[in-house]
């Protein structure tokens, strides 16, 4: 993935492929982030959000991408090189599911940070013993339909951690691990939508630019016929 330098060039990238576009289109939400992982370059995400979708990318209609069904709750990475579509299935996580670690969820108003969509943005800090888990910075009643679309692909996606979670090597189950990744994996999705996250030891993102309204076409959210499907055990 390409680092981003102007988010005006993905506008423009947008606006052109879409005046191209078949005549089938869809409306829905389109989020510009700009994402870091440990030991690499930060690097564009898109994601395009729809009633029945989301889909992740680096920006580029033709690159390889993430498609989150809302309906059925299944995720599928494409992999073009590859010809593949990988599976991702799991339930939400059990209400009774634990043990859960111990977090203590701070939330405080920003003085210093500018109203976004007439809504002032909350400082969210969660701590799990000593250790800093998760930060974000969130603005509560922005975009509520990425707000669920996220709230619901991060459901999945805990539940799937839990479901695995015997293949994680006990030494990194951590309180912090337990917490980003299974059991407060939308705890700064309950206030709004986060504008900047960071969790310990993983991603961090901020949110770039977002256009609500937008006409897309509709084969963005479609999945190619002839892959080879391959499911997770």
């Amino acid at each position: 993935m390409r680092q981003i330098f102007q988010i005006g060039l993905c506008w423009l990238a947008l606006v052109n492929v879409t005046a191209a576009a078949p005549a089938a289109t869809v409306t829905g939400s389109v989020l510009l982030w700009q994402e870091q992982e440990p030991g690499i370059e930060p690097y564009p995400n898109r994601m395009l959000i729809t009633t029945d979708h989301l889909r992740s990318d680096d920006g580029e209609d033709d690159s390889d991408y993430l498609l989150f069904e809302r309906r059925t709750g299944v995720l599928y990475s494409v992999s073009h090189e590859r010809r593949a579509l990988l599976v991702v299935t799991a339930e939400p996580l059990p209400a009774a599911a634990g043990p859960r670690p111990e977090v203590q969820v701070d939330i405080a108003t920003d003085p210093d940070a500018p109203l976004i969509g007439g809504q002032a943005v909350q400082a969210i800090r969660l701590h799990s013993g000593d250790a800093l888990c998760m930060q974000a910075m969130v603005v509560p009643g922005l975009l509520p339909e990425a707000v669920a679309a996220l709230r619901e692909m991060r459901a999945r996606l805990a539940g799937r951690q839990y479901r695995d979670l015997y293949k994680t090597p006990e030494e990194f189950r951590t309180p912090c691990f337990l917490a980003n990744y299974v059991y407060e994996m939308d705890r700064a999705l309950q206030t709004g939508l986060p504008i900047r996250e960071s969790v310990s030891g993983g991603v961090r993102r901020a949110l770039r630019d977002y256009r609500t309204g937008q006409t897309l076409p509709a084969a963005l959210f479609e999945l190619p016929a002839d892959y080879r499907r391959e499911e997770i055990p």
